[in-house]
């Protein structure tokens, strides 16, 4: 729901009346991290990148990042060689073995203890599901390629079509992030809402605000039903036909479709797995030092296969729904964190230069030790209200069973997502100490970058 933080962005910090028709951003990369076939995806947004070229007259490269071993990265493989082919695409393609082989070269030019290098290869390739790790990988492909600006597109979206015409994203985007002060502007989907507590929903609005209560107590139960309401059914259903470009409603972006200027290089994303929400560090910062996070009109459409839709595998649905949990942990570490650094914004972080990692290491420290006594009312709040709830859906037995299962199997982890969400803190901020580091070190990886990952039309060649 809200994955937004820090303190409310200020006009007085960074004026925002208008965008101002700065110099255009040199050096581009568009990417789709990816762990589903998504054949119609990687065909769109690699249109958007030949869209882009001819609006800015220069090359746009386009990434594509595949998180886990699967049978249809052959299939992707043989459609980024047809469009490098037929369309003059520039395309990249990442797959796990490359992936791996990539960030070790990277890691290991740019640190130099041994134990050390273990542990940023582990946080920047996970074998688990980790929402950080693509844009990671993207930010530093993005330096070995000379690009300033990172825009992101996940792969179970699609452009909005009007009049049977793609409305493509980053031309508002790019646009956006002219303005000196603009590092960071998004939007959000329309189509199929989120699934993490639409199962919850379904019995009542109660339930939901029983664990948002968890870790946001400040605000009112018509507060928390207006924020719900507005992320899983009107959000949804919002279009716009025309451009514009605006403050954003805390908590309204997604990471999905977003555009990022510099800021990639000096801070990145989280490695924590399992976990929503923990891909949005770099936007949660940026909020709690006053800098403007943007919203535009240009939404893309999001959709979930038949499986997923109707959540036909009651494992996987409980799965989800427990990333949403860690999420809530994450949260109340985060909020203390954020209010430290929104006291002392300008000590923390002078945006786009590398931030006060000793600093923000402490603040985090801080937060994880003030915050430990609660996490586990989190957790235990958590599960109630799933199995509170799965009584009151008995009547709808699958929607019941989940919520059973949920609640559960909160409880039955309890430990081990406490002591996770914690540990992603310490090991974020490590990961920030030597991201200078690896990002120069990726600046100087471009050949090897070619030639693990660049698509030829004969991959024999």
């Amino acid at each position: 729901m809200d994955r937004a933080a820090g303190a409310a962005y200020s006009a007085e910090d960074a004026p925002i009346d208008g965008l101002s028709v700065g110099a255009l951003v040199a050096g581009c990369l568009l990417y789709v991290p990816t762990h589903r076939r998504c054949l119609a995806a990687i065909e769109s947004y690699a249109g958007e990148c030949l869209a882009l070229e001819r609006e800015r007259g220069e090359e746009i490269p386009f990434l594509v990042i595949e998180s886990f071993p699967a049978g249809w990265i052959a299939e992707h493989a043989a459609l980024l060689r047809r469009l490098s082919a037929e369309c003059s695409v520039t395309a990249y393609h990442l797959v796990p073995e490359g992936r791996a082989e990539y960030v070790r070269a990277v890691v290991e030019a740019a640190v130099t203890e041994s134990a050390d290098r273990e542990r940023l290869v582990r946080l920047l390739v996970s074998e688990r599901v980790s929402y950080g790790a693509g844009p990671n990988l993207a930010a530093l492909a993005a330096a070995a390629l000379g690009a300033r600006v990172l825009l992101r597109r996940d792969s179970d979206t699609l452009p909005m079509r009007f009049d049977g015409v793609p409305s493509y994203p980053g031309e508002l985007e790019l646009r956006a992030l002219q303005e000196p002060q603009v590092f960071f502007v998004a939007s959000t989907c329309v189509g199929d809402p989120p699934l993490d507590r639409r199962d919850l929903l379904a019995a009542g609005a109660e339930f939901i605000r029983r664990i948002e209560r968890t870790v946001k107590p400040q605000l009112s139960d018509q507060e928390i039903d207006e924020l719900v309401h507005d992320y899983l059914v009107a959000e949804p259903t919002r279009s716009y036909f025309d451009d514009f470009v605006t403050a954003d409603r805390a908590g309204s972006v997604e990471m999905g479709v977003s555009g990022v200027r510099d800021v990639f290089r000096a801070v990145p994303e989280m490695p924590l797995t399992e976990t929503l929400g923990s891909d949005f560090m770099q936007r949660n910062l940026l909020l709690a030092v006053r800098f403007p996070v943007l919203f535009h009109s240009r939404k893309v459409r999001h959709s979930y296969d038949e499986a997923r839709r109707e959540r036909l595998d009651p494992s996987a649905a409980v799965g989800y729904t427990l990333q949403d949990l860690r999420y809530l942990l994450f949260w109340r570490i985060w909020a203390d964190q954020a209010e430290q650094i929104a006291a002392r914004p300008r000590d923390f972080w002078r945006p786009p230069e590398a931030p006060d990692a000793w600093l923000l290491a402490e603040s985090a420290a801080r937060a994880v030790s003030r915050q430990a006594p609660h996490l586990r009312v989190v957790v235990e709040e958590f599960a109630a209200a799933h199995l509170e709830a799965a009584d009151a859906m008995a009547a709808d037995g699958a929607v019941a069973a989940r919520l059973r299962m949920t609640g559960r199997a909160a409880l039955a982890g309890a430990d081990r997502h406490i002591a996770e969400v914690t540990r992603g803190f310490a090991d974020y901020c490590f990961l920030l100490r030597h991201w200078t580091a690896l990002i120069t070190a990726a600046s100087q990886s471009a050949e090897l970058l070619g030639t693990l990952a660049m698509v030829k039309e004969n991959p024999t060649v």
